[in-house]
């Protein structure tokens, strides 16, 4: 028996899976190697398979059963059952010829209509059904052939109608992702389904992807985009006639806005079409008809109310520019009233076509009729701009909110074959006129969720003389019939544990699918499932956050021949054509499950949206594949097959040239659960060229077994340290694997292979699975850390760093770009988890300049502050603002903000500090709170002002405004040091407070500006002796790879502090960018605070808080050099003979940092890079510019290789190639030529890549 259908594969296709496999797969633990697990397949007898000539051989394994018939539901396939025979093994088989089509169908069992869950199912008819399809012809229109393929996308919107959540299929033609269209805009085709179907109809049902891939291979109809809607708009005790809610309200303000403002479409009237079948043409007439000026043509087909024709053919003005009337041979009524209106139409000379196919009000016309109607659409002329959607309404509709509670329902009910389900039957009734009148019947959802624990369960099995429901994990409930519903079996289970459980049904003893519940694919069949809320985890529920896209994409196997599915998550904001470039996680299922299994039961997009939200990930694709790949000649692997070379050489580079991929293994990662975690480990481990991060969860982690020996790199700590950059091992402590993987772990950490680790409470089961991806997308992929730390087009200087719950948060004031005078910018806040330094996030404006009652007006600066946490566990904000020469304080809750005002640091009589005669000037407040007491340090001390002493300490009370000891000096100024042994640098500005085990530091900005320095003291108040330069932002004094004297910056004042992140110390200070001392950046280094307290001063870098060198291997922003230099030495800013960081744009603008001003001898150095055979490099340049870049290894080095560039007003990248020797090292770049240039990026190209 072969394992995959030989038909067509749109023949075989269905949601549940889009290639299915008649196999089942066992694991078999190795008696004599324990860490040896061997997985076999073994043939299942297919439930329905399509002979020829239209035989189709059905089967169901039910051995309780007394007998099994089919049923279908009308048009060719007829209403009539047919009965299946006993095989004497508790199966039932039989087989019947069937005319050409797809078909609903049931099964019957014992006279109960039943949804076999190992059949292909689809959704219609309001539920979940059984379908097969019969073919017409060898080859058809609608296959899968080798072309080009479009790619289908999943978009979430919220509903204006409803406030419903929902979810339209997008299909873009093939190429529209290609730089080479990045300007092209398409027209678009809105096509909706029919009652009791749904947004997936046109997809699995209509095959509508193939059709359009293949019209537009053979140049048969323009290239389009095509939006599939969910028509359903029901509201909240609404009780419509006919039409399912205001679905034209939803589509004209919420679905088109959404899709201008996010596909690059057309706009106007003769680029926009839409169309339908049964209800569909329905609603697609009535919006035409209230419409006109959207719209420029119209497909109806098999109409069931065209009265709105009536209205369009009267319309004198924005008249259709084309209307399509199909129907079936044997829907006489619907043609006979098609045929009436295709005359009308004709007389009022608006171009029409009408068409009837074989066939009844099914699918095969749909198809058709779509495969005629799409060639005649956007051939008209254009009507230069009518119609055109106001694109402003989107900012509206992008801050739109669910409910709590309708988030709540909808995150229980998601699955794969509708994402926001209605429960209704439709009933089919007329009016006194015989225009369509039905109306909408709630049905019973098979899930229910009372609180507590408790479920109530329904199951509609009519005739039924048992039923049962098994609860994975929880256990087994007989149902009782309804006595308030008849048809329906209910009952209560209880206490249900949180989280995601698979469920079965039986009836009769016959396993059957729940057509009200959510289905998806495990065990090797379709399979419902239930989600209880987790009040401790709820990363997997929906949430009002931004929505990144689900794309279906499909590719070729090497392997099989067989045309692959896979899904990808696209971030949101992802656009392939906006420059920007992202990691890759390769995702896998585990044995049973298949490509929707990470997508539909580990809700991995809602996972990934919330962690996105939180700033808790990087931005990445996450690609989920079907992990069954095996040769039609047996010569695949027995238990894993063929998949890791179908993935190596067919998936990644087809994601890599069809998405906007980093496509080097640091940005590469590959994880998976149970098999899938088993198929990761193989792939990754043996394919370090490709892979640097693996995830393996419950995957049974293996260092060697019969089959595979990875002690090369698990037990080598060098060699897996330059191979890998992540290793994450988690299991649940009920899992069959714990033990073993829990001692694999250990044996591999002890070899010092770092690890990471998650072992928890938790079975085999998707609630441990969704919580190792979270933990492990919050480690995959961590971003270096640079300086600066924060993105290029920030400007966050004198930063006072904190660690509060687990983040470092940075306090700064907030210049501008461009910005004519410090500190212009109201106090925003950074922060980033304590164990992954590049990963920042945006905390939002935490205080605004005009908070304080002083600067109502906002004329005022807000100068540097620094942050405490009071007696009272509340943050307080002290800052002075620049025309004042008092202390100003806000709190807040929590460390984030916002901050409201607060008060003024005063005396007891209520004056406020530097405002009594004798006071000095207040500025850069530091402060340190011990138990009651807070110790306030101020101080500005310019040279020649012998009126300013120094720094100076204030002991504030409980209340933390008012002084308990009036304010002494601690460090003096230039004017008043002699013989304190401060000399040379003495206090300036910049006060900051740290206590370091029994002492404390105070760090300070010296006289002479561009260093940072510190004084120790054992006492927070008094006796403080200096101790030396911590940084410098010109490096100056560093003496350890250059002159002690040489600047190798442009530097100016400086301002800072040291904090300790997890066991390293760093010291936070800022540069100068832009030619000027205002668009300052924040950066940090790693210390050492040696045995004695001492700090040695530390070099600038790019690599600050990366807790090493950069990978040797990507490209890198100009803007990370740390030094910067010509020939001409300078240690200070503000030249314009000098190179300068600088950025596209104004203000504000998420441009990135680059160099500008290299003229001749101009050096850009950047510090440290772990160099492994690099053997290229190159730069991004633009400008006036006629000459080469030298490249070294340091500043005064040999000459390694010369780049050279011309003229461009363009980045444009040249490379050459160069041997740069392994290890840690620093790449210097110095232009040799005419004119002036401009520097975007670095470039470091290893073996591979070349």
């Amino acid at each position: 028996m072969t394992m995959y259908e030989t038909y067509n594969q749109a023949l075989t296709l269905h949601p549940d899976f889009f290639d299915p496999i008649h196999r089942k797969a066992k694991i078999v633990m190795e008696p004599g190697d324990p860490e040896f697990v061997k997985v076999s397949y073994y043939d299942e007898i297919p439930n329905v398979r399509v002979g020829e000539d239209g035989v189709v051989d059905f089967y169901l394994y039910a051995p309780d059963a007394r007998k099994v018939e089919i049923g279908c539901l009308g048009g060719f396939a007829g209403n009539g059952r047919f009965a299946l025979d006993p095989d004497g093994k508790g199966g039932f088989a039989g087989s019947k010829k069937f005319h050409y089509g797809m078909h609903y169908y049931h099964w019957f069992v014992d006279d109960v209509q039943v949804c076999n869950p190992t059949a292909g199912v689809s959704y219609g008819c309001f539920s979940v059904i059984n379908t097969f399809e019969v073919p017409e012809k060898e080859d058809d229109f609608f296959y899968v052939r080798p072309v080009p393929h479009g790619t289908i996308s999943i978009c979430k919107y919220v509903s204006g109608v409803n406030g419903h959540v929902k979810e339209s299929y997008v299909y873009t033609p093939p190429g529209y992702e290609k730089p080479e269209n990045s300007r092209r805009q398409y027209p678009v085709l809105y096509l909706l389904h029919g009652v009791g179907e749904n947004e997936t109809g046109w997809i699995w049902q209509g095959k509508l992807n193939f059709i359009m891939d293949n019209l537009i291979a053979e140049g048969r109809c323009q290239e389009m985009i095509v939006v599939m809607a969910c028509g359903y708009a029901f509201a909240e005790g609404e009780d419509p006639v006919f039409y399912p809610g205001d679905f034209d309200r939803e589509l004209t303000e919420d679905i088109i806005p959404y899709m201008e403002n996010h596909y690059r479409i057309k706009r106007g009237r003769e680029h926009r079409a839409i169309a339908g079948l049964s209800l569909g043409s329905a609603q697609s007439a009535l919006s035409v008809m209230k419409h006109p000026g959207t719209f420029g043509a119209l497909g109806i087909f098999s109409g069931v109310f065209m009265e709105p024709l009536d209205t369009i053919i009267r319309e004198e003005t924005d008249r259709p520019h084309f209307i399509f009337l199909s129907c079936g041979s044997e829907e006489p009524e619907i043609r006979k009233e098609q045929e009436h209106y295709a005359v009308q139409l004709e007389e009022a000379e608006i171009p029409v076509l009408h068409k009837t196919y074989e066939g009844y009000h099914e699918w095969q016309v749909w198809r058709k009729s779509l495969a005629d109607f799409v060639p005649a659409l956007f051939g008209w002329k254009a009507d230069t701009g009518k119609g055109t959607v106001d694109g402003r309404k989107w900012a509206a509709l992008e801050d739109r909110k669910s409910t709590k509670e309708q988030l709540y329902r909808q995150s229980r009910e998601e699955q794969m074959l509708f994402f926001n389900p209605v429960y209704k039957q439709v009933c089919f009734e007329t009016d006194e006129e015989g225009r369509p009148a039905g109306r909408y019947i709630d049905s019973q959802p098979g899930f229910v969720y009372m609180g507590e624990g408790r479920v109530q369960i329904s199951l509609y099995a009519p005739g039924a003389l048992r039923a049962e429901v098994d609860v994975f994990d929880c256990g087994r409930i007989s149902l009782q019939k309804d006595q308030k519903q008849p048809g329906y079996w209910c009952g209560v289970m209880e206490d249900v544990e949180p989280g995601f459980h698979y469920v079965t049904f039986s009836v009769n003893g016959t396993k059957v699918l729940n057509t009200q519940a959510p289905v998806g694919y495990g065990c090797f069949q379709s399979i419902n499932y239930l989600d209880v809320p987790d009040l401790v985890f709820d990363y997997h529920e929906l949430r009002n956050v931004p929505h990144g896209q689900i794309h279906m994409d499909y590719y070729t196997s090497s392997q099989t021949g067989r045309i692959k599915l896979c899904y990808v998550y696209t971030p949101p904001g992802y656009d392939a054509l906006d420059g920007k470039k992202y990691p890759v996680l390769y995702l896998q299922h585990g044995g049973g499950e298949n490509e929707i299994g990470w997508l539909r039961q580990g809700k991995i997009a809602n996972i990934a949206d919330n962690l996105l939200a939180e700033g808790r990930m990087e931005k990445m694709i996450i690609v989920m594949n079907t992990g069954y790949a095996f040769r039609a000649d047996g010569t695949s692997h027995p238990a894993v097959g063929s998949f890791e070379e179908e993935l190596v050489w067919d998936c990644v580079p087809y994601i890599d040239g069809q998405y906007a991929t980093i496509a080097d293994k640091w940005h590469r990662a590959m994880a998976g659960l149970s098999m899938g975690g088993m198929q990761a480990q193989k792939i990754a481990l043996h394919h370090t060229e490709l892979f640097a991060s693996l995830g393996v969860f419950s995957g049974g982690f293996v260092i060697e077994d019969k089959e595979e020996d990875y002690r090369e790199l698990l037990c080598h700590a060098d060699r897996f340290r330059e191979e890998m950059d992540l290793l994450f091992v988690s299991s649940g402590t009920e899992d069959h694997f714990y033990k073993r993987t829990v001692a694999n772990v250990d044996k591999v950490r002890a070899e010092g292979v770092p690890v990471k680790a998650y072992f928890a409470e938790g079975r085999h089961d998707w609630n441990f699975w969704r919580r190792s991806v979270v933990r492990f997308l919050q480690n995959v992929f961590r971003r270096q850390a640079y300086n600066p730390y924060l993105p290029s087009w920030e400007y966050i200087p004198d930063g006072e760093p904190y660690v509060f719950d687990g983040r470092v948060y940075v306090y700064g004031s907030h210049d501008r770009y461009n910005g004519h005078v410090f500190c212009l910018g109201d106090y925003v806040c950074w922060s980033a988890p304590v164990e992954d330094l590049g990963n920042w996030r945006y905390e939002g404006v935490i205080y605004p300049k005009t908070a304080d009652p002083l600067n109502a007006d906002g004329k005022m600066c807000l100068y540097a502050p620094d942050i405490t946490v009071g007696p009272d566990c509340r943050y307080y904000l002290y800052y002075v603002l620049d025309h004042v020469s008092v202390v100003s304080v806000a709190v807040c809750d929590t460390p984030a903000g916002e901050f409201t005002f607060y008060g003024y640091v005063q005396y007891p009589d209520g004056t406020r500090l530097g405002e009594r005669q004798g006071d000095q000037p207040q500025f850069d407040p530091g402060v340190l709170t011990e138990g009651g007491r807070t110790y306030l340090y101020t101080g500005f001390c310019p040279r020649g002002d012998g009126s300013r002493t120094g720094a100076m300490v204030t002991v504030l009370g409980a209340d933390m405004l008012t002084i308990e000891e009036e304010p002494r000096l601690v460090v003096p100024g230039c004017e008043h040091s002699a013989g304190s042994g401060f000399e040379g640098h003495e206090y300036f500005e910049a006060a900051s407070i740290r206590k370091v085990g029994a002492d404390y530091y105070f760090i300070y900005s010296s006289i002479v500006m561009h260093e940072l320095c510190y004084a120790v003291s054992r006492e927070p108040d008094r006796g403080f002796v200096y101790g030396g330069v911590i940084v410098s932002n010109c490096d100056l004094h560093i003496d350890s790879y250059k002159p002690a004297d040489k600047p190798m910056a442009y530097g100016a004042n400086n301002h800072g502090s040291i904090v300790q992140i997890g066991e390293d110390w760093y010291i936070f200070y800022h540069r100068h960018t832009n030619g000027t001392w205002y668009s300052r950046q924040g950066c940090a280094e790693k210390i050492r605070i040696t045995e004695d307290g001492s700090i040695p001063q530390v070099e600038m870098t790019s690599c600050g808080l990366n807790g090493g060198c950069l990978r040797g291997g990507g490209e890198y922003g100009a803007y990370l050099a740390c030094n910067l230099f010509t020939d001409t030495e300078s240690v200070y800013v503000g030249d314009d003979r000098f190179p300068k960081i600088m950025q596209d744009g104004r203000d504000g603008d998420e441009e990135p940092g680059y160099i500008g001003n290299m003229k001749d001898h101009a050096t850009a150095g950047f510090k440290y890079f772990d160099c492994k055979n690099v053997t290229g490099i190159g730069i991004k340049t633009r400008g006036y510019a006629d000459g080469h870049f030298e490249v070294r290894t340091s500043w005064d080095g040999e000459v390694l290789a010369r780049i050279p560039i011309r003229y461009s007003n363009v980045w444009e990248e040249y490379s050459v190639p160069v041997h740069i020797p392994d290890g840690p090292q620093a790449i210097y770049l110095t232009y040799r030529g005419e004119g002036n240039a401009s520097l975007l990026s670095l470039i470091l190209k290893t073996g591979e890549q070349l």
